[in-house]
């Protein structure tokens, strides 16, 4: 049985569909490893989105752009429709478990200001990614058009969405990880420790690395129109992103 549907053998050789899915179940099931299958939100959207990204594969993710057949473009169009709001919640959703990890080591301190900032940084990134997630839910008039690309009506550009996206997000994590730097310094905790969590922080900042990376090949994305690269370095982007806040999380556990 062929891999992709509704294409011959001569077409789905072109296709990347082997490395899309290397990626998406090698990354899950680290960061499923990592998270010892418990149910955070996070966990189960970021799942979700690589199922999505491998049913995607079947439909022609993978190929060359000029390859897809009308029926096969509209089925994929709405799983990337589908797909596309997985992606930002598990961004947001480790963005923002960062920033309470950080309001946890300020629990038992005076470090009022500190929490204020953090707060403030929690009501951003919040804010942040609702707006990206608005835009890009309603980008198109009428709505179905997001879905089935050669119904009439208007969308949004994906050059400015895609690089909103990737700008907002690099700076949300930035953001969202440089918080608890301050605050290691101001910790009871052992100098040991705090170079420990310090290092474990420092991981983080992967995600901002396949953010750039990602947005690199936006410019190639919009050339071709083949989003591959941009899939499979989201999956790669937000699977490194929940597996270090777990364990950070863990190790605030132990230290705490």
């Amino acid at each position: 049985m062929r891999w992709v549907i509704d294409y011959p053998a001569n077409i789905e050789v072109q296709s990347r569909y082997p490395t899309i899915v290397s990626v998406c179940v090698i990354f899950t099931s680290l960061m499923v490893a990592v998270v010892a299958c418990r149910s955070y939100a996070r966990n189960w959207l970021s799942r979700v989105y690589s199922v999505l990204v491998i049913v995607e594969t079947r439909l022609g993710l993978g190929l060359p752009h000029s390859l897809p057949l009308e029926v096969v473009t509209d089925r994929l169009a709405l799983l990337e429709y589908v797909s596309w709001p997985f992606y930002l919640l598990t961004g947001t959703g480790y963005k923002l478990a960062t920033g309470f990890a950080a309001l946890d080591l300020t629990r038992k301190s005076s470090m009022t200001a500190n929490r204020q900032l953090i707060w403030l940084a929690i009501f951003i990134i919040t804010l942040a990614q609702l707006v990206l997630l608005l835009l890009f839910l309603l980008r198109c008039q009428p709505l179905k058009k997001a879905w089935l690309p050669h119904a009439q009506g208007n969308c949004f550009g994906w050059g400015p969405l895609l690089y909103g996206t990737s700008v907002t997000t690099i700076v949300c994590d930035l953001f969202a990880f440089l918080q608890p730097f301050p605050i290691f310094l101001k910790t009871q905790i052992s100098m040991k420790k705090k170079i420990s969590l310090t290092g474990l922080f420092l991981l983080s900042f992967l995600t901002s690395v396949c953010s750039i990376i990602r947005i690199c090949q936006v410019e190639a994305m919009l050339k071709t129109g083949d989003s591959t690269m941009l899939v499979m370095l989201g999956t790669i982007e937000i699977c490194t992103g929940v597996r270090t806040v777990k364990i950070f999380d863990s190790k605030m556990s132990v230290y705490h």
